[in-house]
């Protein structure tokens, strides 16, 4: 649905976007993530024709911006930043207002809509009586209004409280099952694990790692172990044939091992006479890649 080729972006003579190529297919959630300053929200704002590129291509369904700009803008819908708003006009207006121009959003596709994002109760209110979680949540109908084939958001996690980040996860999981390709920039990489596909890391304008997400349960696991005696744990867990590594750490013991044996790990403790104070999964992840990439 989105294909983005060899994309560069300069301001004077230094290139914020630097030869971006990545692509996200219909159905498709994929993350983009980067430290600040590495082109994330440039490279948005390019694939939404409000950035001119110096080079490089981006296509959405086939066609690009410049064959012809209002088909390509009407296959998208974005929320970059922090949304902006009439103050006076109510939540609903400000999507009626939309429906207007857009010339075919129903009554009844502006009450889902609000419903969808959980401001069915306050729509009638004055977008100047809204916090800021329910700005941004009001950001998002507006993005998603005239179900978009293509939908960018820009940290929209922002200001939500923990129902409300849920709940816009659950709804970026809808619209990919109705075929809408996504892609969500955060720094939340928690929240990008929970509901992306896929994540292209970029650095100084570049791609520099491109995955999938594992959602598969892992054959071999990492527990950390911890216990009154660290030495004659190390000692009884160098004799299990189970055990596949044990590395000791500030907080304890970093054992590997197959996941159908973690059950064992603690037995074999305590029959050894010790006290187990814990024993809990090492996370790995997004966190522990995006450390080694840009720590």
């Amino acid at each position: 649905m989105l294909e983005v080729d060899a994309l560069v972006k300069r301001f004077g003579k230094s290139a914020v976007v630097d030869g971006i190529s990545f692509a996200v297919g219909a159905g498709e959630v994929v993350g983009l993530v980067g430290p600040n300053g590495a082109g994330k929200s440039t490279t948005m704002k390019v694939i939404c024709g409000l950035l001119k590129p110096n080079s490089g291509k981006v296509t959405i369904d086939g066609i690009t911006f410049s064959q012809d700009a209002r088909i390509y803008l009407s296959k998208l819908g974005v929320l970059i930043e922090s949304p902006a708003f009439y103050p006076g006009l109510s939540g609903h207006n400000h999507l009626a207002y939309l429906a207007r121009m857009r010339g075919r959003c129903s009554d009844a596709l502006i009450g889902s809509t609000l419903a969808r994002v959980g401001l069915d109760a306050d729509s009638s209110k004055p977008v100047r009586e809204y916090s800021t979680g329910m700005k941004q949540r009001l950001g998002i109908a507006m993005a998603i209004l005239h179900q978009p084939k293509l939908l960018i958001l820009d940290e929209p996690t922002n200001g939500l409280d923990p129902a409300a980040i849920v709940a816009t996860r659950d709804l970026l999981g809808q619209m990919a099952e109705g075929g809408t390709a996504v892609l969500v920039s955060s720094h939340l990489l928690y929240e990008i694990e929970r509901v992306c596909d896929r994540v292209v890391f970029i650095k100084a304008g570049r791609v520099i790692r491109d995955q999938k997400i594992q959602i598969d349960e892992p054959s071999v696991v990492r527990m950390l172990v911890r216990c009154n005696n660290p030495e004659t744990a190390q000692e009884i867990l160098a004799k299990q044939d189970f055990i596949l590594e044990i590395q000791p750490t500030e907080k304890g013991l970093v054992c590997t091992l197959a996941a159908q044996k973690v059950g064992q790990l603690g037995s074999v403790l305590v029959h050894g006479g010790l006290d187990l104070l814990e024993l809990s999964p090492v996370r790995g992840g997004l966190e522990d890649v995006y450390v080694s990439d840009y720590g």
